[in-house]
């Protein structure tokens, strides 16, 4: 005993089109129903092959090819805004474009690796001038020219800046702070 089918499914099959299109012709009111609300499908089938739809290969909500979206807009202010709207994306697409280009040029590094290196560098220079009395005391002791202390501490202020300096160079030569 053969399955008796739907009308959507008679319709699928008579028009080739899915089920699913078919119930989207039903949305939009093609389909022709009896006094009932059975649907009719041959007046059905004759009334979807007449509208634009299905004459576009059964996309619903498509233009005919040689008609453009613009030509189905009548507002001008509609235009206005798709105009807005596709120059907005062209210019997101060429910033994106150029930030990739910057990235790979190493103009642009990330964010969290110089934060991480800043952070590294001035809690060593910190911690170095928080040792620098304690260090500084048991050979100052001894001093009691002005002229001697102050050349004593310029040697350890300089010294605390070379190691800054040689722990920065280490970071790039090594490759642990690579720019990207």
């Amino acid at each position: 005993m053969e399955k008796q089918r739907t009308p959507y499914q008679q319709l699928s099959e008579k028009l080739k089109v899915s089920v699913q299109q078919i119930y989207q012709y039903n949305k939009k009111g093609y389909l022709v129903k009896d006094s009932e609300g059975r649907i009719l499908v041959e007046e059905s089938a004759e009334k979807i092959k007449n509208n634009r739809d299905y004459n576009n290969g059964g996309k619903l909500g498509s233009f005919k090819k040689d008609k453009t979206v613009l030509d189905e807009i009548n507002d001008d202010e509609e235009v206005d805004s798709l105009l807005k709207w596709k120059i907005e994306v062209e210019r997101t697409k060429a910033l994106k474009q150029q930030l990739e280009l910057d990235t790979l040029e190493g103009k642009l590094v990330n964010k969290e690796v110089v934060e991480s290196f800043v952070f590294e560098i001035f809690r060593t220079v910190r911690d170095s001038l928080y040792s620098l009395p304690y260090r500084s005391s048991f050979e100052l002791i001894g001093l009691t020219d002005r002229n001697d202390i102050e050349e004593h501490l310029r040697k350890q202020v300089d010294n605390i800046i070379e190691q800054t300096q040689n722990l920065i160079e280490e970071k790039f030569k090594d490759g642990s702070w690579r720019i990207l």
